[in-house]
């Protein structure tokens, strides 16, 4: 009996694995990314910045894992998506950078075509292709959008001459699924009549939020939760602040201090009014306190 009922276990199991991976829509010409419907009224912005990558063709997404600013990638003809990635990583050269999250070694590795069979239902082919160089990388890549927000992807990528042309690909990392975010970084302010709202901020190249769009943190809990509207919610650590204690490298309070303060000036208005440091986005005014080891962000609201 144990037998049998482990049997329709892993019957079970088997079967929830096959209907999760064909969890998937498909996308025809373009994926927009959005700001959660539900909350929008807790934004004080007639209009909310988006994405929308554009491409000719379709590009299937997991409707369980995605959601409206995070876009996870499944059952794709892995050449046509790698291509896709690479043009949109060409139109935002000079507004995009790179983080390795890890670095392997292969003589060869795996990526799919995505062909229809004799019933006429799709299906992958696992193609075999040799890596030029040996070198395989995880890795993020976050680009500046024009309205102020980044776009990270996830992905690997590595080097092939599988064509006969030698060219880069970027393909779903090992262990999950290539995926796409825009970012919201948040604050959240609570107004004279009690009421709160959640206002876009605007971030430097590297630096780190801790309120924002994602499962670990729902809105709704930081809606609610007062401790929210502290200042450790409102403080960011520097570009190249790093509290990794085998971390080598110097840390310039000075230069961090001008990154940021170049990066306000470049893109968001940034200027000194008497002493204080200020930006704008989205029509609103915020104010920019520097520390030692972080600086904070806070609304201006007068």
């Amino acid at each position: 009996m144990k037998k049998y009922f482990l049997i329709l276990i892993l019957i079970s199991f088997i079967l929830s694995g096959c209907f999760f991976e064909n969890e998937v829509i498909p996308n025809d010409n373009y994926i927009k990314f959005s700001f959660p419907e539900e909350f929008r009224k807790y934004l004080p912005y007639d209009e909310v910045p988006e994405f929308v990558l554009q491409f000719d063709g379709t590009i299937y997404t997991n409707t369980s894992a995605s959601t409206t600013n995070k876009k996870v990638f499944n059952k794709n003809d892995d050449f046509y998506l790698s291509d896709v990635i690479a043009s949109l990583l060409s139109d935002y050269e000079g507004r995009v950078y790179y983080r390795a999250l890890s670095k392997s070694t292969a003589a060869e590795t795996k990526m799919n075509n995505l062909v229809t069979d004799k019933n006429g239902n799709l299906k992958h082919e696992t193609r075999i292709i040799p890596v030029s160089d040996g070198e395989i990388y995880i890795e993020l890549a976050y680009l500046r959008l024009e309205n102020g927000l980044l776009l990270s992807l996830e992905y690997r990528r590595f080097k092939s001459d599988f064509t006969g042309t030698e060219k880069i690909y970027y393909s779903w990392p090992k262990t999950r699924s290539l995926n796409a975010v825009l970012h919201y970084p948040l604050l959240l302010h609570q107004k004279a009549d009690s009421d709160k709202e959640l206002l876009l901020v605007p971030l430097p190249d590297k630096v780190i939020y801790r309120l924002g769009i994602g499962e670990q943190l729902p809105l709704a809990t930081i809606l609610k939760d007062k401790s929210f509207l502290g200042d450790f919610y409102k403080s960011y650590p520097y570009p190249d602040f790093n509290v990794d204690p085998r971390a080598s490298d110097v840390f310039d309070l000075e230069e961090n201090i001008a990154k940021v303060k170049s990066f306000y000036i470049t893109y968001h208005h940034g200027r000194y009014e008497g002493e204080d440091f200020y930006f704008t986005y989205l029509e609103k005014d915020f104010i920019v306190t520097f520390n030692n080891e972080n600086f904070m962000i806070d609304y201006r609201s007068f």
